[in-house]
């Protein structure tokens, strides 16, 4: 029985990185777009895949338990969690989306201005097998 409330307690704080990292979206989007805004100015229409990215980056990261044991026992969001978030943005999320729009058919995409790849599983799913190939990153479920 107790091996099953460890499992259960697990998803749970997953689930409350997960609900964290919402409160600081417009943040991870401004520091992925001030890496240059002719290169990153679109990410602002995409800002439930730099979620579901960031969710990819932290669950696959080699300090996922200090980060559940840190942040996922409590729903207190502070500047350390931030700045942590921060960091994935900029050195794991800036690169993957810079290669993935620098495929032929989003490149042409965003030249027209159109946007709807960003929200679409076929973008996240390109991006998250970037993340794959660049740092090593399998698909999580929360």
């Amino acid at each position: 029985m107790g091996d099953i409330r460890r499992v259960r307690l697990r998803d749970i704080r997953r689930i409350v990185l997960a609900y964290k990292v919402q409160f600081y979206l417009r943040g991870l989007v401004g520091d992925i777009a001030s890496r240059g805004e002719k290169k990153y100015g679109f990410i602002s229409k995409g800002r439930n895949l730099v979620w579901a990215l960031t969710i990819q980056a932290l669950l696959n990261d080699d300090k996922i338990g200090e980060f559940l044991e840190d942040y996922g026992a409590d729903l207190k969001v502070g500047p350390d969690f931030r700045e942590r978030l921060a960091k994935i943005a900029t050195i794991r999320l800036a690169p993957i989306l810079n290669q993935a729009i620098s495929l032929p058919s989003y490149r042409d995409q965003l030249k027209a201005e159109k946007f709807s790849f960003l929200k679409s599983n076929a973008f996240f799913k390109v991006c998250r097998n970037m993340g794959a190939d660049k740092f090593d990153w399998a698909y999580k479920k929360l």
